[in-house]
């Protein structure tokens, strides 16, 4: 497992998509930050942009528009390793199809996410020399939180991604489908905002929530978010399930 683990760590270190969709992601967030600077409650008025903090609240509200497309890139990469015949040379190679589903999960939700990190971090990068310090306690266990439910809200994006590739196998069509599957979840969360009981299935949703009752104020705002917990662990468990018993089934040749 663990030399499936560092296998998977060295393929997407070097992994050109990956690498170009982090370097972008970076440029968009220095570039982007002069707004949350100059809009006096950032791009939402219930996101106050009043501390660094405050700011990566907001860059990181805005992210669910740039989560349309990043899960289609990993479904691309992860679906060509079906084509390319990697996974089957893996399993040839007296790895359990287990630990091979392991390894792959957990190093893409773990990667993809901090692709996503990179364009709030970026942000308070440029503008830290503004916002400053401010309460160091509160703003970083308000950052703190707010990346927790990141990585758990967008990872189940991701686990989408992965349950695409393996069910389809193919990697442009896996990335065509899980664009379309993010994209009617990203219109079901724009107009059905009037049934709350649906809106709470889209993850970004429940990430955009989190980013308005962080605030600036992490003291108020209670650590625990029992709905985003709950989106997160029936998206990403749906998902295991759906990847698991397709994989475990799979005939690799």
């Amino acid at each position: 497992m663990s030399n499936l683990l560092r296998a998977e760590r060295y393929k997407l270190l070097r992994d050109p998509i990956f690498l170009i969709c982090t370097a972008v992601m970076f440029i968009l967030g220095f570039v982007m930050a002069d707004g949350y600077r100059e809009a006096a409650n950032g791009l939402d008025s219930m996101i106050p942009v009043s501390s660094i903090s405050g700011m990566f609240n907001s860059a990181v509200s805005d992210i669910s528009l740039l989560t349309l497309f990043i899960p289609g890139l990993l479904a691309l990469g992860l679906g060509n390793e079906f084509s390319q015949r990697v996974l089957s040379s893996e399993v040839a190679s007296g790895h359990s199809r287990r630990d091979i589903f392991l390894s792959k999960a957990i190093v893409n939700f773990i990667g993809y996410n901090l692709v996503c990190l990179v364009y709030p971090v970026a942000g308070v990068i440029k503008e830290f020399g503004y916002f400053g310090a401010g309460d160091i306690a509160d703003n970083c266990l308000n950052i703190l939180r707010t990346t927790i439910y990141m990585f758990l809200l967008t990872g189940a994006l991701f686990f989408i991604a992965m349950a695409a590739s393996f069910v389809i196998k193919n990697g442009i069509a896996a990335a065509i489908v899980t664009t379309v599957l993010n994209f009617g979840l990203m219109m079901t969360f724009v107009y059905a905002k009037a049934y709350t009981w649906v809106t709470y299935i889209h993850p970004m949703y429940n990430l955009r929530i989190i980013t308005m009752t962080g605030g600036s104020t992490f003291k108020g705002a209670g650590i625990f978010d029992i709905p985003s917990i709950i989106t997160c662990l029936v998206w990403i468990g749906s998902c295991s399930i759906i990847i698991w018993t397709t994989f475990k089934k799979a005939d690799l040749k």
